[in-house]
């Protein structure tokens, strides 16, 4: 809205009164005239709004849509607004004729817009070399920003400068011929209408219609048209020429030289610096919907990527022999884990289409009676339908529905409650989307789940840093009394929640049913152990790690998640204590039971690369070496696990004579390291206790055999033989180890006070593993979270036994 204080209405006013009483009569063109300013203001209103939405998508497809590139983008345009009004407060009273001002001003504003539209093509080159110029840290982060506002300032400015102008323009002409003050107030209040207009005009019609250029074209010449209007009731006629030829000139060098080329505005050049997407995929489908600009886009019949306003949110393989892509397990398992903690769950609800992958693993299954899809923008669904035969149930399934709304307007609304919410946002960098992470829509979907309900969702943690992670966590933690976290390979999460009870343990009957195994198996899943092996924490230890961290909740009223996700997108952050943590030191937090890697009968060559099988297969490899055994893995990281195992057994074989005990430490420490978690207990007790590998250790040096009795007692859970032997090694032989591993022998130390419920041994531990090793604030950290999560282990183990005991 324009500034009422750019101008002086008494002294505009006082000239009006003044000219009128000086031809002795009211001016007889007033009427016409204020009909005129105020249509004017209200169409002006309109086609500024329609400039603001079409050029945050427009910047959007090339900035990124972060709340901080929207933030640019509309301080950009407030800001030509008020130096239009700031020109006009100090340039006004020294205009002849403000009648023919307003004409040029609306003219040059159409113009001016028009003009934009082929500079727009030249930004995607502009961002593609600002990200390839500046490194992904905090420093060119803030230098990114700086860009994106100049890039904002270069396609907005110019016009809503003239945008600024207008209506103290027009108020000032109404206030010299005679109009009174009130008129300012039909002026605003006429712009005000108009702008609300524009809003519902772009959105609902023009966007989709017409398309972004179009658009944006028809809002120009809608100003365009307001001016040459206001030149045909000024006075003297016929001066408007030049005027008409400019707008000509605009209109059709807009259409002409402004490209809008799909395969650049849906390169995501704000994420790779990749200005035009590969020759070799071709666009299949493009539009602009109401809320974002949707395009599908692949090599038809093999590959299709699904974005919205340029970020990839699905990919899918389309042929069998294709590579599978990143996105389809994790949509897949979204679907597998409602059906698994919902067992025959009747009414699914679905939030957000996105390929229709996850609504037609729901619907492969007989067991849902209805599934229910909200998606906000109808454009996602039109372009789902590319993906064809492999979602075909999602369209064609009589149980299920798609609903075009909001989700929470469309539950609300009805009231509605389900047995399963799934949930697939976008990136919670996306502008808004950080609102489906936030306190308040989990404990908007608690509201909508029927008794012993749960929710499932979506969580990109790709680009997002641990503390932002966190924040995401700690609003789940809130709103839900259980919750599990699995991971469908390195870069994607799905989290599992419970309103109102401890989450029973998932079903996998539906691996009974052919359509939905073979989906299963496509996301890598053949059994309840390849689901477990997925599940890398539950509420036991990310309540510890929450209690640690004591970071804030993301919240709609405190929107961390929002801020800190678009710094940790181009940072290219990644959460690696979060999504490793079961990958604990010595394998400890297995040890108590809170994690089950060692199960003969998982997939070892899943079809989705998953870290958990990766590391399993290493443990593998290690063991084989030291039984002597070949390689079980073909991969380079395989080979050297083996070569590890080799090894040892070779310095068993003799004796360890002549060896070099640092180095045989290492690699001891290592072996162990790699195989604690994921080898099954009766394995481990064979290689470290019975050590049925080792030749001969008769001549290994002390700080070896010494270590072996510490892993003795570690795989045997002899808590008082393992408190013994970790503080003898620790007084005795600790600079034995290096020095990133001296740790190691403080979790032994922990884990033997956890066995003997020994809280004072603890505290020593845990004083003497950050006094006397000096470790760093990220392991202090990692130290005390196991603490904690070891302390509620043994919590929940003597609640469980004092029930038991009341009980009998």
């Amino acid at each position: 809205m324009r500034d009422p204080r750019a101008l002086s209405p008494r002294a505009a006013q006082a000239d009006g009164v003044a000219a009128a009483a000086a031809h002795g009569q009211a001016n007889p063109e007033l009427p016409r005239l204020t009909r005129v300013m105020l249509v004017g203001a209200a169409l002006t209103g309109l086609s500024s709004f329609m400039y603001e939405i079409g050029w945050v998508r427009m910047l959007s497809l090339a900035l990124g849509s972060s709340l901080h590139a929207f933030e640019l983008m509309l301080a950009a345009f407030i800001g030509g607004l008020a130096l239009g009004a700031l020109y006009v407060r100090k340039k006004l009273d020294g205009i002849g004729d403000a009648l023919r001002f307003v004409g040029w001003v609306q003219v040059l504003m159409g113009c001016a817009a028009l003009a934009t539209l082929p500079l727009y093509d030249y930004a995607f080159a502009w961002v593609g070399a600002i990200v390839g110029a500046l490194a992904p840290s905090a420093a060119g982060y803030a230098l990114y920003n700086v860009a994106s506002a100049a890039i904002s300032i270069a396609i907005m400015l110019p016009a809503a400068f003239f945008a600024g102008t207008t209506l103290p323009a027009m108020t000032y002409v109404l206030l010299r011929n005679g109009a009174g003050e009130r008129v300012m107030g039909q002026v605003y209040s006429a712009n005000t209408l108009g702008a609300i207009g524009g809003v519902m005009l772009m959105m609902h019609w023009a966007l989709p219609a017409l398309g972004l250029k179009f658009s944006m074209v028809l809002a120009a010449a809608i100003d365009i048209a307001v001016g040459l209007a206001v030149f045909a009731i000024a006075r003297p006629r016929g001066r408007f020429v030049p005027a008409i030829a400019l707008s000509a000139v605009a209109i059709v060098g807009a259409l002409v030289l402004a490209d809008f080329d799909p395969r650049r505005m849906n390169a995501g050049v704000f994420r790779s610096g990749v200005v035009e997407i590969d020759a070799a995929r071709q666009i299949l489908f493009a539009a602009d919907g109401k809320t974002a600009s949707v395009a599908l886009f692949g090599v038809p019949g093999k590959n299709a990527t699904l974005s919205t306003n340029g970020k990839p949110d699905a990919s899918m393989a389309l042929a069998p022999g294709e590579p599978m892509s990143r996105d389809e397990p994790t949509m897949i398992l979204i679907g597998l884990l409602g059906l698994a903690y919902g067992d025959e769950a009747p009414d699914i609800a679905n939030i957000g289409f996105g390929s229709g992958l996850t609504t037609h693993t729901f619907a492969s299954s007989s067991a849902p009676r209805s599934i229910t899809t909200v998606e906000i923008e109808p454009v996602m669904v039109k372009a789902a339908r590319g993906f064809g035969e492999r979602v075909a149930l999602a369209f064609d399934d009589p149980r299920s529905r798609i609903v075009i709304d909001d989700a929470r307007a469309y539950f609300s609304g009805r009231h509605a409650q389900y047995d399963i919410i799934a949930s697939e946002p976008s990136n919670p960098w996306v502008s808004g989307v950080a609102r489906l992470f936030s306190t308040e829509f989990y404990r908007f979907a608690q509201r909508h789940l029927k008794p012993g309900g749960v929710f499932v969702q979506w969580v990109q943690t790709y680009e997002m840093s641990d503390a932002t992670l966190l924040s995401l966590l700690r609003a789940l933690d809130a709103s839900f009394a259980d919750y599990a976290v699995y991971l469908s390979h390195s870069g994607d999460m799905v989290v599992v929640a419970s309103p109102d009870r401890p989450l029973a343990a998932p079903s996998v009957r539906f691996l009974d049913e052919p359509r939905t195994r073979a989906l299963a198996e496509k996301a890598g899943i053949r059994s309840a152990v390849d689901l477990e092996d997925r599940r890398i924490a539950d509420r036991r230890v990310l309540s510890a790690l929450l209690a640690q961290d004591g970071g804030p909740a993301n919240s709609d009223f405190r929107p961390v998640l929002a801020h800190w996700a678009p710094r940790d997108r181009f940072m290219k952050q990644q959460p690696a204590f979060v999504t490793s943590v079961y990958d604990s030191p010595l394998g400890v937090l297995s040890y108590a039971g809170l994690y089950t890697r060692n199960r003969p009968d998982a997939w070892r060559t899943p079809t989705i690369a998953q870290p958990v099988v990766d590391e399993r297969r290493y443990a593998e490899g290690v063991a084989a070496g030291l039984r002597g055994k070949p390689a079980v893995g073909g991969g380079d990281v395989d080979m050297v696990w083996h070569g590890i195992g080799l090894r040892l057994r070779e310095l068993g074989a003799t004796c360890f004579a002549g060896v070099d005990t640092p180095t045989a430490t290492r690699l001891v420490v290592r072996a162990f390291q790699q195989s604690a978690p994921y080898l099954a207990e009766r394995d481990l007790v064979a290689l470290w206790s019975a050590r049925d590998w080792l030749a001969c250790d008769a001549n290994a040096p002390a700080p070896i055999a010494d270590l072996f009795g510490v892993f003795d007692a570690l795989v045997r859970k002899d808590g008082p033989a393992l408190a013994a032997r970790a503080q003898a090694y620790f007084d005795r032989h600790l600079d034995a180890l290096e020095a990133d591993r001296r740790i190691d022998i403080v979790y032994a130390g922990l884990f033997a006070a956890f066995l003997n419920r020994d809280a004072s041994a603890r505290d020593q531990w845990l004083a003497a593993g950050v006094a006397r090793l000096k470790i760093s604030e990220r392991e202090t950290f990692r130290l005390r979270f196991v603490s904690r999560v070891l302390d509620g282990v043994a919590a929940s183990a003597a609640s469980t036994n004092d029930r038991d005991v009341a009980h009998d």
